[in-house]
C-alpha cells in the first residue's frame, strides 16, 4: 500500500524517473542511447536486499558497489534513506562505439540494477507501512475506554467525558483531654470530663457522573452511634455504633427553567459552615448551631428534593430551593402526615477580585418547619466531643416541647483578604405556641451566632467554590516533607491559625434551656491537599443553673476548659 503522506510523492517520483530513464537509455540495437543530462537518483534502504556482499565482474551495477555514490537524506517520517547517483552515462557508451555484445552485456547491467531497485522500494514502502500501522487510530478508540488522572483524588473519565467516577473517603481520629469541673458538667452528663481517644467520622464514599449529566453520590459513615436502650441515660455499655447514609443522592443537570435538581438525602440549603464538607471544617467542630438548629439528630442530612443555580456575573451568585423530611434520626426515616420543611438559601459575592484571594460573600437562609410530631428539642453539645455522639455532653438543653411549627432565619457573612479571613453567622428560631409540662410558653425565641478571624501564616488562602456558594480545599504552596537525605523537595506544608466565638442562648419565654458561651483557639497544619492535623484550645463557660421541663440533662454553672488534637485525611 502506498503511503498515504503526499510528503512522499518526491521520493517515489525520483524512483519512476530513474526506472523510465533506464528503460529508455537505448531504444534498440540500431538506435543511439540516450544520456541523462544529470544522474538519476534512487532510494535503498543502505543495504543490500537479498542480504550478500556485491563483488565486481560482468552484469554487476557499478554505481551500487561504490559507497560515495550515496548520500543519506531525511525523509518526512524521521528516518534516513540512502540516495544511490547513478551516472547512466558511465554505464552505457556510443553505440557507434559498442558491439552487439557489448550492448547486450549494457542491458544485462540495466536490468540488473532495476531489479535492485524494485527491491529496495518495494522493502521500503513495507517499513513505511508498518510505522503507518503503529500509530493510533482515533477514530478507532473505544469512547467508554476509561482513563485514570490524579486531582487530589483518584478520579476514572471515559473518552467521550460522559462518564466519571470516583471511590473515596474520609477519616478523623481525635484525641481529647477535658478540666474535671462537676459544677459545669452536672450530676449525669454522657461521658462527662473523661479524657478520650475515638474516631470521630470514618466514612466511605462513591459518586461520579452518568451520560454527562447526571451526578449521583452514596456515603456512609462507619462510627455513627445510638444509645440501644433510650429509656436510661446513655453510657459505654449502651451506646453501640450503627452504620448509617450521609450524603445519598442523585442530581440532574441542564434541567430546563431551575438548571439542577438534586433528590435523595443531602444537606438543607441553610448556613455557610454547615454546607461546608466536613473534610474542609476551620476547626474541629462547628459552632453551636449546627446541633442547635442546622442538624439536630440528624447529622445534618434531611431526604428530599431541591434545585439549585448559579446567577449574575461571573456566577457570582448562587440559589437552593427545596422540600425535605423533617426527621430526626441518622437513618433518613421519618413516618408522620406532613413533617415536612421548606428551606431556601441565597448568596452573593459583592467583591470578587484577584481569582479569589480578594472577596465578601453574604447570603441568608429560611426554613419553615413542621416537626415531626409536632415534638421539638433544642440543644447543644461541647465544642471537643470525647466520644461517640450520644455519650457526648449536652450543656444547652431546652428540653422537649410541642409546637405547631417552627421558623428559622439565618445570615452569613465571609470576607477574604488574601491569608485573612473573617467570618460569621447568626440564626435565630421561632417555636409557635410553645408547652412543655410546666404549660404554655407562647412563641420561643433563641439563637445562636459565631464570629471567627483566621490567618494563614504560609500565604495561602481558602478557595472559594461558586458552584456551591462555600468554601473548599486548602492547597498548601509546598507540601510537607522531610527528606534527610535529599532536600530538593523540602516542604512545611501551610500553617493556619484561628480564633472563634460561639454563642446560644436557649433562655426564653420561661423555657430556661440555658446559654453557652464558648472561646476557641486553634491551629491548623496542612500537611499536603488531603492530609491535615489540627489542634484546639477551647474554654466554654456554662450558665444553666435551672432545669427546664421535659430535660434530659442535669443543669450545671461554671467554666470548662479542654484541649483537642485530630489527625484528618480524605481521598
Amino acid at each position: 500500500m502506498l503511503p498515504k503522506s503526499s510528503k512522499r510523492w518526491p521520493l517515489l517520483a525520483k524512483l519512476v524517473t530513474g526506472f523510465c530513464l533506464c528503460l529508455s537509455a537505448t531504444d534498440g540495437p540500431g538506435q543511439e542511447a540516450r544520456k541523462p543530462s544529470r544522474p538519476v537518483s534512487a532510494v535503498t534502504a543502505g543495504h543490500t536486499p537479498s542480504g550478500e556482499s556485491h563483488k565486481s565482474g560482468a552484469g554487476t551495477p557499478r554505481a551500487v558497489l561504490d559507497e560515495d555514490l550515496t548520500n543519506e537524506e531525511e525523509t518526512d517520517d524521521g528516518t534516513t534513506a540512502k540516495i544511490l547517483q547513478i551516472d547512466l552515462a558511465e554505464i552505457s557508451s556510443s553505440p557507434a562505439e559498442m558491439s552487439l555484445e557489448d550492448r547486450l552485456r549494457d542491458l544485462e547491467q540495466r536490468l540488473a540494477l532495476q531489479q535492485e531497485e524494485n527491491i529496495l522500494f518495494r522493502d521500503q514502502l513495507s517499513e513505511i507501512g508498518k510505522k503507518e500501522g503503529d500509530k493510533p487510530k482515533g477514530d478507532k478508540s473505544d469512547p467508554k475506554a476509561f482513563k485514570a488522572s490524579w486531582k487530589n483524588q483518584l478520579n476514572f473519565e471515559s473518552g467521550d467525558k460522559n462518564f466519571a467516577f470516583h471511590i473515596g473517603g474520609r477519616t478523623q481520629i481525635d484525641t481529647i483531654w477535658l478540666q474535671n469541673n462537676p459544677a459545669a458538667f452536672g450530676a449525669v452528663n454522657g461521658a462527662g470530663s473523661r479524657d478520650a481517644t475515638d474516631f470521630r467520622r470514618a466514612r466511605l464514599r462513591a459518586d461520579g457522573t452518568i451520560y454527562k449529566t447526571i451526578d449521583y453520590v452514596i456515603e456512609y459513615d462507619f462510627v455513627n452511634s445510638v444509645n440501644d436502650n433510650p429509656g436510661t441515660p446513655a453510657t459505654a455499655s449502651n451506646v453501640i455504633n450503627v452504620t448509617a447514609p450521609t450524603d445519598g443522592y442523585f442530581t440532574f443537570h441542564e434541567t430546563p427553567i431551575v438548571g439542577n435538581v438534586k433528590v435523595g438525602l443531602q444537606k438543607e440549603p441553610i448556613g455557610l459552615e454547615h454546607l461546608t464538607s466536613s473534610r474542609h471544617l476551620d476547626l474541629m467542630e462547628r459552632s453551636f448551631n449546627q446541633d442547635a438548629y442546622t442538624g439536630p439528630n440528624n447529622n445534618g442530612f434531611s431526604l428530599g428534593a431541591s434545585a439549585y443555580n448559579n446567577f449574575g456575573e461571573d456566577d457570582r451568585g448562587w440559589w437552593a430551593t427545596g422540600v425535605f423530611k423533617n426527621s430526626v434520626n441518622p437513618f433518613a426515616y421519618a413516618a408522620d402526615d406532613g413533617a415536612y420543611a421548606w428551606t431556601s438559601r441565597l448568596v452573593y459575592l459583592l467583591w470578587d477580585e484577584d481569582e479569589g484571594r480578594k472577596l465578601l460573600h453574604v447570603g441568608g437562609s429560611y426554613s419553615n418547619r413542621d416537626p415531626l410530631d409536632k415534638i421539638r428539642r433544642i440543644r447543644s453539645r461541647g465544642s471537643l466531643r470525647n466520644g461517640p455522639g450520644a455519650l457526648n455532653p449536652v450543656f444547652a438543653d431546652s428540653g422537649t416541647f410541642v409546637t405547631d411549627d417552627e421558623n428559622l432565619y439565618a445570615a452569613e457573612m465571609s470576607m477574604v483578604l488574601g491569608s485573612f479571613q473573617l467570618q460569621s453567622e447568626y440564626i435565630a428560631s421561632t417555636n409557635s405556641n410553645a408547652t412543655n409540662l410546666s404549660g404554655n410558653h407562647g412563641t420561643y425565641f433563641t439563637n445562636g451566632y459565631y464570629v471567627m478571624a483566621s490567618y494563614f501564616l504560609t500565604g495561602e488562602h481558602r478557595a472559594y467554590d461558586k458552584k456551591a456558594g462555600v468554601f473548599g480545599r486548602v492547597i498548601p504552596f509546598r507540601n510537607s516533607r522531610w527528606c534527610p537525605e535529599d532536600c530538593a523537595e523540602q516542604g512545611w506544608g501551610a500553617w493556619q491559625i484561628l480564633a472563634r466565638y460561639s454563642n446560644l442562648d436557649l433562655n426564653d419565654s420561661g423555657i430556661t434551656g440555658g446559654r453557652i458561651d464558648d472561646y476557641t483557639a486553634g491551629v491548623n497544619w496542612f500537611l499536603n491537599p488531603n492530609m491535615k492535623i489540627q489542634a484546639n484550645y477551647v474554654f466554654m463557660d456554662r450558665n444553666s443553673p435551672t432545669q427546664p421541663g421535659g430535660a434530659s440533662v442535669a443543669s450545671g454553672v461554671g467554666g470548662i476548659h479542654g484541649f483537642g488534637m485530630r489527625l484528618c485525611h480524605d481521598f
